[in-house]
């Protein structure tokens, strides 16, 4: 890589005319024409601006904006709609299954049988009877594993 001179910096053929920073604003400004539209601003209008718009905002009464129907009704829909929804699934899962249809319009002998025959021994006791319970046999049947 060539090392370069301090000489080569300044001489690129490049020159800036004498006081060119100092008269470039003015010389753009001849340049520039302005353009006169027919309006204009008022005086004072900046200065005066900030205090007009806080007096028509702070002291400015809000108006009353009517609610539409469908706002007013909405939150009684969207109850109504809880509740129709919650009751459909209430009676849906108070509705016996198949299973269940079955096994209440199955004789109780027969299920005593089935679980005599191929239930575990425990199985028995689980069977409701009109029996009471002892108080001795309950540990027994709810702690058995």
């Amino acid at each position: 890589m060539p090392k370069l001179n301090n000489t080569n910096l300044h001489n690129d053929g490049f020159s800036v005319p004498t006081d060119y920073m100092n008269t470039l604003e003015n010389k753009i400004l001849q340049r520039t024409v302005l353009i006169h539209d027919g309006y204009s601003v008022p005086e004072g209008y900046f200065t005066q601006l900030a205090n007009r718009v806080l007096l028509r905002t702070v002291n400015a009464r809000t108006p009353f904006v009517r609610p539409t129907a469908l706002r007013v009704y909405a939150k009684y829909a969207a109850a109504a709609a809880v509740i129709l929804v919650s009751s459909v699934v209430f009676y849906r899962y108070q509705q016996p299954t198949d299973f269940n249809k079955a096994l209440h319009s199955t004789d109780e002998a027969v299920l005593i049988e089935y679980i005599e025959e191929y239930g575990q021994n425990d199985d028995v006791y689980y069977i409701p009877s009109d029996e009471i319970i002892a108080d001795e046999e309950l540990p027994y049947l709810l702690f058995e594993s």
